[in-house]
């Protein structure tokens, strides 16, 4: 069980350094950080068409990713709207949150794009193309 101020902490604590590592890559350079912000990416395939393979927003990569934030939101507001002050544990809500933390850890595009925060927060050039791999994940993360 986690108490409605003890999850207040922690949101405020995460808040702050995700602001933090947002504006040291800010930082760095503002153009690399709008492409960070733009989505932008290499996709090998579009240089075959004739089509230029750098690309912003590329919604692919949204789209494969959507159903697993929308429920990841959905659970959240559900379960930690905290109407009666607190979180109730049970066997069901810690297997439900070890699986979505796992399927966190398993998404490309989210590993994507901390991979290039963490570029940008280490002067390391915007990388266009970054390529997970499927197995293990562990050696890229």
């Amino acid at each position: 069980m986690i108490l409605k101020n003890d999850f207040s902490i922690i949101n405020t604590s995460i808040e702050k350094e995700v602001q933090n590592a947002i504006e040291i890559a800010k930082s760095k350079s503002t153009n690399e950080f709008l492409l960070l912000v733009s989505n932008a990416q290499y996709i090998e395939k579009l240089k075959n068409c004739g089509v230029n393979p750098h690309v912003i927003n590329y919604r692919t990569d949204i789209n494969n990713d959507l159903n697993r934030l929308e429920f990841l939101i959905d659970y959240l507001n559900e379960n930690y709207s905290f109407k009666t002050g607190n979180t109730v544990d049970s066997n069901k809500s810690i297997t439900f949150e070890l699986m979505i933390y796992t399927h966190l850890w398993e998404s490309k595009p989210y590993l994507k794009q901390l991979f290039r925060l963490a570029n940008l927060i280490n002067s390391i050039d915007y990388p266009w193309y970054v390529e997970v791999p499927d197995f293990p994940k562990h050696p890229f993360i």
